[in-house]
């Protein structure tokens, strides 16, 4: 190549990089001036923090990140946001809620309170303060160095996690848990260093509730209370770990794709760049290794908006809840690498692209997990768990969903889709169960194996009569056990084995058709919610139960006087998910119209059959009188399976 035809490739290279500079350039400069524009009369505060960076490259753009993104952040504010910290104060202060506030606040549609947009309210001197400290930290830290811009923006720098009140939080806790981390670790090992101030959180009370919900609360109020579940522990992790250097992010699921539940928990940024989860009470974090929950797909809590759903929305298409939320981004990858499937969506309508759900299943709807690239009857997903049923979602111009296609997994053996086509009426089901008896569920029953139930006169029992003996883990039923005791005793009680708690949910000592009463008698409660107390063996609710706080534990009853028996009838702590005799029922498939009913039945025994139904499909069984637990499963060589589980009992 001579020298002319080179410098000619030069200069067209050159310009090509400097249009395309001046592209993006151009397309930074709009979103920041939209951020500036709404930001209304607040716009000079934000003008400010840019020219206060004007000579410092990496800070002016750490405050271009912040606004440019700050748009869609807001806080909820008014005197209903400030009830819900009365109640949770409560919590901490007395371990329970005023029931009215309690029962209101449940029902409270907090996403429609007033909303305080950042650009319309930060001041110049909290961005100058949280950016300040951000770039200590990242620059003080050992393991700083390993951090990319990019990633200081995500994992350090923002100035808050979704809708929180905002407040010091960096400069408070920076000032607190610095000293801290110090006396705990002065290594260059992120991980180490995670690990040892986690352990330190772990060491500090924390006042589990569920209960309420409403915004997310702030890093202040939380290092005071410490009060919540999974959503706020995560949160409080991330608040301390960011205010010290040490990169970190929330992750989450919406629902478990084989229980009711979501979760959150945090994941780190290692050196290697690499993310490693840990949650503040159960997992530190450990390189090679993720937490074990069942998850579908993952997602992360992240400041930069994501413009795939905000390009989708911006195109006409409805985006479903919790989907909608642009500042969640898809990293099931960092989970479940399983790449690129390809899955049947012939149930749409149309062939031109348009954007599908993959979803999981709650008695209360299919929940949105995954976006998928729709084309001519196939959608493709990428890395979603494997081993599990999913179904695929389209939503029409109302905004109402339709089924996409047939239910499928991915099988993590064959790495194949495998799709649920319902076929024929010829299959008879025998049904035991509406939910998966869980392994942790499981152990409830296994406590009661060894367990004894005995009598004496002594409130001691050092000289006892042996009635019944548990030799086997026991089902989740009431059992009724016949005694040929020739005299009565005053005491009776049950035990558990030597190295098992007592869990027990229902016991009664009867004699002919009469259910004796006593005075309750029995060894320490383990500490918590009413659940554990010992009037609930006599309650007649199958889902609360005693629970002892040493092994062994004892439960029973004294009469005041010698009384005869002839049967006892007891409950394991139990899930109340087995079919009860008495309940309605109803039995659904999946099907391309969406749930198909096979009908209703009134179970007269502890399980139900249901002839005529179809094979290789989806099912349901919902009981219409009681319970909230359900789950999906399918059904071969006459058993039920829920998802991975094999139905036991």
């Amino acid at each position: 190549m001579n020298k002319q035809i080179m410098q000619k490739h030069i200069y067209h290279i050159t310009f090509l990089l400097l249009f395309i500079a001046s592209c993006s350039l151009s397309h930074t400069d709009d979103q920041l001036e939209r951020a500036l524009v709404l930001a209304g009369d607040n716009r000079t505060e934000l003008e400010k923090v840019l020219r206060h960076y004007a000579d410092d490259s990496l800070k002016l753009a750490a405050t271009r990140f912040l606004i440019e993104n700050m748009p869609y952040y807001y806080t909820y504010a008014g005197a209903l946001v400030d009830s819900i910290y009365i109640a949770l104060e409560q919590v901490y202060n007395s371990g329970s809620f005023d029931k009215d506030r309690f029962a209101y606040l449940q029902s409270l549609p907090y996403r429609k309170l007033s909303r305080i947009s950042d650009l319309s309210n930060i001041s110049a001197d909290y961005l100058i303060e949280n950016i300040d400290y951000s770039f200590k930290v990242w620059h003080d830290r050992p393991w700083g160095k390993y951090i990319s811009f990019d990633h200081f923006c995500e994992f350090i720098l923002p100035y808050r996690i979704k809708d929180e009140p905002l407040s010091h939080w960096k400069k408070n806790l920076y000032e607190k848990y610095m000293p801290i981390l110090d006396s705990l670790y002065q290594g260059t090992d992120v991980v180490e260093a995670c690990t040892q101030l986690n352990h330190y959180l772990n060491s500090l009370d924390w006042h589990y509730t569920k209960d309420v919900r409403g915004p997310h609360r702030s890093a202040d109020w939380l290092e005071r209370y410490r009060t919540g579940d999974c959503e706020e522990m995560s949160d409080y992790a991330l608040y301390i770990m960011r205010a010290v250097g040490i990169p970190v992010a929330k992750d989450t699921y919406f629902n478990a794709p084989d229980q009711l539940y979501g979760h959150c928990w945090n994941s780190l940024l290692d050196t290697t760049g690499l993310m490693i989860s840990f949650f503040n009470k159960t997992a530190d974090p450990q390189r090679g290794k993720q937490v074990f929950y069942t998850k579908g797909k993952v997602h992360r809590y992240v400041f930069a908006i994501q413009n795939d759903k905000k390009r989708l929305v911006e195109q006409g298409f409805y985006v479903p809840s919790p989907l909608n939320n642009f500042s969640l981004k898809d990293v099931s990858a960092d989970y479940f690498s399983t790449g690129t499937i390809l899955v049947d969506c012939s149930y749409v309508p149309s062939s031109s692209p348009r954007p599908v759900y993959m979803a999981v299943f709650t008695p209360w709807g299919w929940i949105p997990s995954g976006i998928g690239e729709y084309e001519n009857g196939i959608a493709r997903f990428h890395n979603i768990e494997p081993n599990f049923y999913y179904v695929t979602l389209y939503y029409d111009e109302n905004n109402r969903a339709h089924p996409a296609g047939p239910a499928f997994k991915l099988d993590a053996e064959t790495g194949q889709v495998l799709s649920l086509y319902p076929k024929g009426n010829s299959e008879t089901l025998i049904l035991r169960r509406k939910y998966p008896m869980v392994k942790r569920r499981y152990g409830f029953l296994e406590h009661m194996k060894g367990g004894r139930f005995e009598a004496s006169n002594n409130i001691d029992f050092k000289k006892s009569v042996l009635l019944y003996r548990i030799d086997t883990v026991p089902g989740p039923k009431c059992y009724t056990i016949p005694l040929s005791i020739n005299r009565g005793y005053r005491y009776y009680r049950y035990i558990s084995a030597y190295n098992q708690p007592a869990d027990i949910a229902e016991l009664y000592w009867i004699n002919g058709r009469d259910t004796l009463r006593g005075t309750l008698i029995h060894s320490l409660p383990e500490k918590g919610t009413s659940e554990f107390l010992p009037s609930n063996v006599e309650d007649g609710d199958r889902l609360t139960y005693f629970n002892s706080a040493n092994t062994p534990g004892w439960i029973g009853s004294d009469f005041g006087k010698s009384v005869k028996i002839d049967s006892l009838k007891f409950m394991p702590r139990n899930d109340d998910n087995y079919v009860t005799p008495g309940h309605v029922y109803e039995l659904f498939y999946w099907a391309q119209e969406g749930w198909k009913s096979l009908g209703y039945k009134v179970a007269d025994s502890e399980q139900l059959i249901y002839n005529n139904a179809p094979c290789h499909a989806l099912f349901w069984l919902r009981d219409l009188t009681t319970g909230n637990e359900e789950q999906t499963f399918v059904y071969f060589n006459g058993k039920q399976y829920f998802n991975k589980r094999e139905m036991i009992y």
